[in-house]
Formats: structure tokens, sequence, C-alpha cells
């Protein structure tokens, strides 16, 4: 559990996690249900502020942590 900078409760899901370039992102929650999705909590430096473009790459613009499907963590075992 964190908070925005205007003191909302946000919660991590360490289960569910996204590799990063630093470290990885997790997704976050507005509810402890996990439930309402709020974005992402960026684990090499704790920034919030993660954002996603349409191609579903994260990035975080305060350390530079970054994700892109392409990545080798997300191939699968079909991959030449």
């Amino acid at each position: 559990m964190t908070a925005t900078d205007d003191g909302t409760t946000v919660y991590i899901d360490r289960d569910e996690a996204e590799s990063g370039t630093a470290a990885p992102f997790f997704h976050t929650y507005e509810d402890e249900d996990r439930k309402q999705q709020y974005g992402y909590y960026c684990a090499n430096c704790g920034s919030l502020a993660v954002s996603m473009d349409n191609m579903e790459r994260l990035a975080c613009p305060d350390c530079g942590n970054d994700h892109a499907e392409r990545s080798k963590e997300s191939y699968d075992d079909s991959r030449l």
C-alpha cells in the first residue's frame, strides 16, 4: 500500500509484475479487492507516475525505467 501525491491510498499487487529495464512494474488498485485498477508502481524509484502508450509500453518519467512487450521476458516458448 502507498499513497498518491494527493493522499489517495493505492494498493500494490506484488504478484502482478511487468518486467522493466531497471526493476519491475507492479499493477496498482484503488481498492483492497483489486477490482479498480489505478495504474502501475515503479519498483525502481517508487513512483506512481508510470505511463503506458498505445503499444502497451510502460515508462517511468522519474527514473527512466521502461518496459516493452518486445522485451526478452515477454517472448513465449515458441520463439526461435
